[in-house]
């Protein structure tokens, strides 16, 4: 799927038509990961430009995963790599996902993350994760604004390195994620 350019005015347009009025109010914390204050407010920045006020709420590192993510309708939150589409649709978008914190539900995308399990056709797997993707870019919940890359490198006589499936030489990269609660 094509990322999308920023649109000021396409983004006044939405905003406009939600009816909210007043700021928004993002939460955050360096404990989500090193200069999350200041991508938020490189991302209050970006909407002030479309006519979005948006309040970053410094948040304290202790207990911002216990007192604001998932209790607070707007925070930061960061997801590391999962070696598998199949494990990050599991984690953070089935509608019973604990992790669910768009709380973005969709019984089709549900139906399918199952029948993709257990097909056996690789062409057709491939396409219903595919599909399961472009439903979470048409219609999910999450604003995604940063990926990080992970790389590390070594050379042939380093010994004692083993590498993590989640980050080091995966070849995953890793998602920010800021979200609305539906």
């Amino acid at each position: 799927m094509t990322q999308r350019g920023y649109d000021p005015d396409r983004a006044k347009f939405h905003y406009a038509k939600t009816g909210h009025s007043g700021p928004i109010v993002l939460n955050t914390s360096e404990t989500v990961y090193a200069g999350a204050i200041d991508a938020a407010l490189i991302f209050q920045a970006s909407a002030a430009k479309a006519g979005i006020t948006i309040n970053v709420n410094r948040v304290p590192a202790d207990g911002y995963y216990i007192n604001v993510w998932q209790k607070v309708p707007f925070c930061m939150v960061f997801y590391g790599g999962r070696p598998t589409a199949d494990l990050m649709f599991a984690t953070s978008y089935a509608s019973n996902a604990a992790w669910n914190d768009t709380h973005w539900r969709r019984p089709k995308f549900d139906e399918l993350l199952l029948a993709a399990r257990s097909e056996l056709d690789r062409a057709k797997r491939k396409q219903m994760y595919g599909d399961m993707q472009r439903m979470i870019h048409e219609d999910g919940g999450a604003i995604i604004p940063i990926f990080n890359n992970f790389i590390d490198a070594g050379v042939a006589t380093l010994r004692g390195f083993v590498p993590t499936p989640t980050r080091q030489m995966s070849g995953f990269r890793a998602a920010e994620k800021v979200w609305f609660a539906a």
